[in-house]
């Protein structure tokens, strides 16, 4: 599924997230992603990695229940 399949706040009307937030409905908080940027990085044993953010999605940091995700929970841990 791709961000923009998704039914949340980023494709949502704000009238309909607002409602939805109103009631009580559950939902996560995830890390946006820039849009078809490429992100580059050194890698000691690979070198230098180029990453299209396209091929990435929006990671979950707190899931539905409000409990972190490994993603946050590992990196607050370190």
């Amino acid at each position: 599924i791709t961000r923009t399949a998704m039914k949340n706040s980023l494709t949502l009307p704000e009238d309909e997230v607002a409602r939805r937030l109103d009631a009580g409905d559950a939902y996560v908080i995830r890390v946006k992603m820039p849009r078809n940027e490429e992100v580059k990085f050194e890698d000691r044993i690979r070198g230098w990695v180029s990453v299209n953010t396209l091929n990435l999605d929006d990671k979950v940091l707190l899931k539905g229940d409000g409990m972190p995700t490994y993603h946050l929970a590992n990196v607050v841990d370190d």
